[in-house]
């Protein structure tokens, strides 16, 4: 439900959910948001989620299927992909399993539990992300998000300086020296990556804005200097747009 390297989510509201064909498993991977927002469960036979997001450490997985998908496996499936493995085996394991990433994702998960659990974590990820979208959008001749509004990711921002390019470097470091670290694009999107799981707390983000508003004040983008010419074809451009419009030209105005 939320991709991280261009940071956009799908939710319950703004996905397509009728034109999923009837019949058709629908399968997600929520590594990065899930325990973040509410899930309506009727909506997915298979849920994947990495555990080192959100839940726990690196080396446990999430998977969540519906009883009615097991048993159905293609003979070509090798035992250790076939679900129905693990559920028949005595104590669902088949093998060995991680005991100490799952352990401590248990206990992790208690904790968020006993903090106020999913309904807790929705509105700090309401929060968090609503912080710094507002300053994004209220500077964005400074910091621009191209993700459509409808779709933008609440756990991972993206952004970038269109002004002057140069500037993303200088503010890697700076975050960097104030130990906000990883704050860089993903190698294919590259630009300025903010990640805020549920173990950012909000005062991160305030402090993270904080900078974001000195950064644009003690760096202002220098705007290339127009020649007459520019200015000419410029003054021109407008010109011609607002008499395809149906403008017309009266000394010093102009009149539709």
């Amino acid at each position: 439900m939320n991709e991280t390297v261009n940071g956009f989510e799908f939710t319950e509201e703004n996905f397509p959910w009728h034109k999923i064909p009837k019949g058709v498993a629908t399968v997600c991977d929520m590594s990065s948001n899930i325990g973040s927002r509410p899930i309506n469960w009727d909506h997915f036979d298979v849920v994947y989620a990495g555990a080192q997001k959100n839940l726990g450490p690196t080396g446990s997985t999430v998977i969540i299927v519906k009883e009615s998908l097991l048993n159905n496996a293609d003979k070509d499936v090798p035992i250790m992909c076939d679900w129905t493995t693990f559920e028949n085996s005595p104590g669902t394991y088949y093998n060995t399993p991680p005991v100490w990433c799952i352990y401590v994702m248990g206990a992790n998960m208690s904790y968020q539990n006993q903090l106020g659990g999913i309904e807790k974590f929705d509105k700090d990820c309401e929060i968090r992300s609503k912080m710094l979208y507002d300053l994004v959008d209220s500077a964005s001749d400074y910091y621009v998000c191209r993700v459509n509004k409808g779709f933008r990711s609440r756990v991972n921002a993206i952004f970038r300086i269109e002004g002057d390019l140069t500037l993303e470097d200088k503010f890697i470091k700076e975050c960097e020296a104030l130990k906000m670290v990883n704050v860089k694009g993903h190698p294919y999107n590259p630009g300025l990556r903010i990640c805020m799981y549920n173990a950012m707390p909000i005062e991160g983000v305030v402090e993270l804005c904080k900078f974001m508003r000195k950064f644009m004040e003690e760096n202002p983008i220098k705007l290339p200097k127009l020649t007459y010419f520019d200015a000419y074809g410029v003054a021109e451009t407008i010109r011609m747009s607002l008499w395809k419009a149906g403008a017309k030209f009266d000394d010093d105005r102009v009149t539709f």
